[in-house]
């Protein structure tokens, strides 16, 4: 579950800031003080636009879970408390992908090609603009609509 959560920082790192390749990769990643292990994945898969358009949606949901919790945990009482948090944003992640027809492996293996693969970046990147461009369609909308 943990790896998850890493995951997700990760991949929100590399969205946000855009990831270049630096010299040779090793095959686990330090993230948030966790080493996440990149397993079986590989480097030469091709990608579907669906997998690509799943993992968009996935991504959009999971990073305001990601929101929701940190603010949540920070401004929990205790260490008790913070980890029930914790763990329920982790239970609320995995579903969230799943709703998006997308494992956490599925989205891992797109998370450590996107480090490495610039076209696949830009694949994901725009299929999140179009998710979010159709989000903002859809509120004009209902805006509009007395």
């Amino acid at each position: 579950m943990r790896e998850v959560k890493a995951v997700v920082f990760f991949v929100s790192a590399l969205l946000l800031i855009g990831c270049t390749s630096s010299g040779p990769q090793t095959p686990t990643t330090e993230v948030d003080g966790l080493v996440v292990s990149e397993g079986d994945h590989d480097p030469d898969r091709q990608f579907s636009d669906e997998e690509v358009a799943n993992f968009a949606a996935a991504y959009l949901s999971v990073t305001s879970l990601q929101q929701e919790y940190q603010l949540r945990i920070q401004e929990a009482q205790d260490d008790e408390e913070r980890r029930r948090l914790s763990d329920e944003s982790n239970e609320k992640t995995e579903e969230a992908m799943g709703d998006h027809g997308i494992t956490p492996d599925e989205y891992n293996a797109i998370v450590f090609q996107m480090r490495d693969d610039e076209e696949l970046r830009g694949r994901v990147q725009q299929a999140i603009r179009q998710l979010e461009e159709a989000r903002i369609e859809e509120t004009e909308r209902h805006l509009e609509t007395p």
